[in-house]
């Protein structure tokens, strides 16, 4: 599957779990809202790892690379925290302007990547992320 329709799930399925994240908040806690996300999260990975694709799995094990594995558990437990701080906000706010806020995460990680990676990036991309910036600032006006 190429890269432009993986993206469109990714974006349906962020989309769709934000909506139920907010669902959710309306009938629980966020502690409750959360603990079945992370559940939802590990079985999701139990049933791939299993299933679809075992032998990742087993490779990650036998051919055990630090400088893999602490960076991908940074970005694990970085990406916890978010939801954890997400399910909050989604408790508090409104999912209408929360979700479309927290969409632009990424800016952060092009900041990073043009700083400490050295990736360059166009006049047309730094347009942008300014539109992005100014979009963060019209929403973050508009919650609760």
């Amino acid at each position: 599957m190429n890269w432009l329709i993986l993206s469109f799930i990714t974006i349906l399925f962020w989309g769709l779990g934000g909506y139920l994240g907010k669902f959710a908040g309306n009938s629980g806690s966020g502690f409750q809202v959360y603990f079945f996300e992370a559940l939802g999260t590990i079985s999701f990975a139990v049933v791939y790892f299993t299933f679809f694709n075992p032998s990742i799995a087993k490779t990650a094990l036998t051919n055990f690379d630090w400088h893999v594995a602490i960076p991908a558990l940074g970005m694990g437990i970085l990406w916890g925290i978010a939801t954890w701080t997400f399910i909050l906000a989604l408790n508090q706010g409104r999912a209408s302007i929360i979700v479309p806020l927290t969409a632009v995460y990424p800016v952060v990680t092009v900041i990073l990547a043009i700083i400490f990676l050295r990736e360059a990036i166009s006049i047309k991309e730094i347009f942008g992320i300014l539109l992005t910036i100014g979009g963060i600032v019209l929403l973050s006006s508009g919650g609760k």
